[in-house]
């Protein structure tokens, strides 16, 4: 995810701020019951086009599980789970806050430890090639890292300066010790051509040690002497050549070598099957739903493929998530043997499995002598509220108990004759201050069946007709706004009525509300969409038969305009609510922010105020859909946050959000020294009450979390010397006040 340049609108206030309203803290309490499991990661916010890697995330000796998620233009998302395994047992546990450590990354990330100092460093896209940061973590530090080379380089042997070692944006290359020597090395496909290049790395012979990054050297053309033949469709021959990558004709022997076609995407995975050392292959392609074994008779100075499995394993369940299947290896289950999961290396919406796009083969052989076992289609995903792509979340009490509700629109699951929009509704089985949900379908109204052909079902509910129950509204991708009254009896009984909204071509994913804006009694329409804006239909009907003009009466409410600099889309989501007698607005944007505006009632043709540009700080997925309620029962409004990734994040209400100017006459305040900072930064309060609990939170350009403690005394030591050099936002929160100061890491 590319948070790009927000945050830094906080720097154009004056340096410290106090809240005076309401915040948000992150909590997974709230327990939700799938079936008859009670699931262990609820509001982990879902997973879909994941890359898995494995890393002690907090220096307890034991590996955890990091997880990229493809999903989406803007980069990605960055899920961290700690495993509290046992041998042989599955038990991870969602751990945001080790998430917020990682820098930006985007398109692939792979973990692995180039300075054999045992810690797994990052390997991350940039331009025409790859990034690497150093893992530079302590067991009194924590996580941390630090870029050790914005370019990655290779020497190609054509008498030049060493060249970007080449890895598209859209592949995953192999990072293995490919030679057995203890440095790494890495396999990519060579720009422009169907072959794979060996860049092998030359540390270990020139230094005598494992760590250097300037010492790769293209030892291959063609690894393993082969090459795609790009106009032969998936499972059919491969080219075999030589090493100078000069094509062989194929001959239609036993062992001549099967494969698939080349596209422009693929990853590339390195494992042992024969037990021979020397690295077998699984190949991923775009274009193909099938993984493609190629198996290594050679040895660890020079690969040979000789056999082929093209539905790998053939052995077992072979793997087929529809495209561009990738394997990642990692002990999930803690018998020291390395498993591989499997999922789709996919970046467009609706184009991939979406819904159970984790598969997970046991290693039931050795590491050296690998057999897989097909276990399971939704790994971690069946611990987690997960929709396939895109949730929409809305409270609404269906059952008339006095509970509300939850229910999640999405974009769709994913499905070989196209996306399948549904909505999905868990019922509140709990109290009015214990909140249980519980699944009740996940095709709510069985308003798949109706056969509308959208795609995007993002709802809202409201008594429209005035007969006493609340009727339905969903907006979709393509702008249209479809009405479903509610009928008596059964609470899942709508009818949908055509032709009762005003539809707009310039409203692409809409996400709409139905609030009475302008407080005459009338439920009016205010839509987000596509282009970054919020668009206002004023009801100009009655209570019981409402009327809505044809066209906007704004087509930019409140001149709000979520689109980031160089996009043109911005995916706007508003949640407008009232806040001791005065309307606020929430707005979910594309890259994952939410923000909060205020000067809305009496001002509906006006630009409305911005009160806080990041709210709680909440960045955590593309498209991000808030919807907020006291759901238990503390006076304080909650909020439930979706994202294009399928899944929910849950925030439970505090006592401040929006951000003021300190009032002149406020006590309490902070100091940083030194400032800039190297290596330890002291931060002093002018006034400690020890019975109030004080925490401190570094929060970097980004909106992340990077460093949190609880404060127990007038003056606080943090260690800074592990994070990246930049500007960070240091807050000190107490039960009463947030307050903030500009930080400076300096190198």
């Amino acid at each position: 995810m590319k948070n790009h340049s927000l945050f830094l609108f906080l720097f154009l206030f004056s340096s410290t701020y106090t809240y005076a309203q309401q915040s948000f803290w992150r909590n997974d309490s709230i327990p939700v019951i799938i079936g008859t499991d009670s699931l262990v990661n609820p509001w982990t916010g879902g997973l879909n086009f994941c890359q898995f890697s494995e890393i002690d995330l907090n220096m307890d000796g034991i590996n955890d599980l990091f997880v990229f998620d493809r999903q989406g233009v803007n980069g990605g998302r960055i899920t961290t789970f700690i495993n509290k395994g046992t041998p042989n047992k599955v038990a991870y546990v969602n751990a945001p806050e080790y998430a917020s450590k990682f820098p930006p990354l985007q398109d692939w990330v792979l973990l692995a430890d180039y300075n054999c100092d045992g810690k797994m460093d990052i390997f991350t896209s940039t331009l025409s090639g790859m990034k690497v940061f150093e893992n530079t973590s302590t067991v009194a530090g924590g996580l941390s890292f630090k870029l050790a080379t914005s370019l990655l380089r290779s020497d190609y042997g054509n008498s030049g300066p060493p060249l970007n070692l080449y890895v598209s944006s859209t592949d995953l290359p192999a990072i293995v010790d490919v030679d057995g020597d203890g440095d790494l090395d890495i396999l990519t496909y060579a720009n422009g051509f169907f072959f794979i290049e060996y860049h092998r790395n030359m540390s270990m012979e020139r230094y005598g040690t494992c760590d250097s990054l300037n010492a790769f050297v293209k030892n291959r053309y063609c690894f393993g002497g082969f090459e795609d033949n790009s106009s032969m469709a998936c499972q059919n021959y491969i080219q075999q050549t030589n090493d100078s990558c000069v094509i062989v004709s194929p001959n239609p022997h036993p062992d001549t070598i099967q494969s698939v076609q080349h596209h422009t995407g693929n990853c590339t995975l390195c494992f042992n099957e024969g037990g021979n050392k020397a690295k077998d292959l699984l190949l991923g392609h775009i274009g193909c739903s099938s993984v493609t074994e190629l198996k290594n008779t050679g040895d660890t100075s020079f690969a040979k493929f000789t056999s082929v499995d093209y539905s790998f394993p053939a052995y077992d369940v072979p793997v087929n998530l529809d495209i561009f299947s990738c394997g990642f290896l990692a002990d999930v289950d803690n018998d020291g043997k390395k498993d591989v999961l499997f999922s789709p290396n996919n970046y467009s919406q609706g184009a991939a499995e979406d819904f159970q796009s984790v598969h997970w083969y046991k290693n039931i052989g050795t590491n050296d002598s690998t057999v897989l076992h097909f276990q399971q289609k939704n790994f971690l995903q069946d611990q987690m509220i997960d929709v396939g792509e895109g949730a929409f979340p809305v409270l609404h009490d269906y059952d008339g108990d006095g509970l509300a509700d939850l229910f999640i629109g999405n974009y769709g699951y994913y499905d070989t004759s196209g996306i399948v929009a549904e909505i999905a509704l868990f019922r509140n089985t709990g109290t009015a201050i214990h909140p249980r949900f519980t699944l009740v379908t996940r095709d709510f109204a069985n308003l798949s069946t109706l056969h509308l052909g959208l795609t995007q079902f993002a709802p809202t509910f409201g008594d429209l007709d005035g007969d006493g129950d609340a009727d339905m509204v969903i907006g979709d991708d393509r702008g249209n706004l479809y009405y479903f009254e509610k009928m008596p009896g059964a609470p899942d009984n709508y009818t949908y009525v055509p032709n009762f909204l005003p539809s707009n071509s310039q409203i692409m994913a809409a996400v709409p509300q139905l609030i009475d804006l302008n407080r005459d009694g009338r439920l009016d329409l205010v839509i987000g969409a596509r282009n970054g804006h919020i668009y206002y239909y004023q009801n100009s009907g009655s209570p019981t038969a409402p009327a809505f003009p044809s066209t906007p009466t704004s087509a930019q409410l409140g001149g709000i305009n979520t689109t980031i600099s160089g996009y043109s889309t911005g995916y706007a989501a508003p949640f407008f609510y009232d806040e001791a007698g005065s309307y606020r607005l929430l707005v979910g944007t594309e890259n994952g922010c939410i923000k909060k505006y205020s000067g809305i009632d009496g001002n509906l043709g006006g630009n409305f105020t911005l009160l806080d540009p990041l709210v709680a700080y909440i960045g955590e997925g593309e498209r991000s859909i808030p919807y907020g309620y006291d759901i238990n029962g503390d006076g304080l409004m909650d909020m439930f946050v979706g994202n294009f990734s399928g899944g929910l994040e849950f925030y439970q209400g505090s006592n401040a959000l929006g951000f003021a100017p300190v009032q002149s006459g406020t006590k309490m305040d902070f100091k940083l020294f030194p400032n800039p900072a190297t290596d330890e930064l002291t931060i002093s309060l002018s006034e400690f009450n020890p019975g109030e609990k004080c925490t401190f939170q570094l929060i970097d350009l980004l909106g992340r979390l990077v460093l949190h403690s609880e404060i127990t005394s007038a003056e606080l030591k943090i260690r800074v010397a592990g994070l990246a050099e930049g500007t960070y936002v240091c807050s000190i929160l107490t039960g009463k006040n947030i307050l903030h100061h500009k930080l400076i890491v300096r190198k």
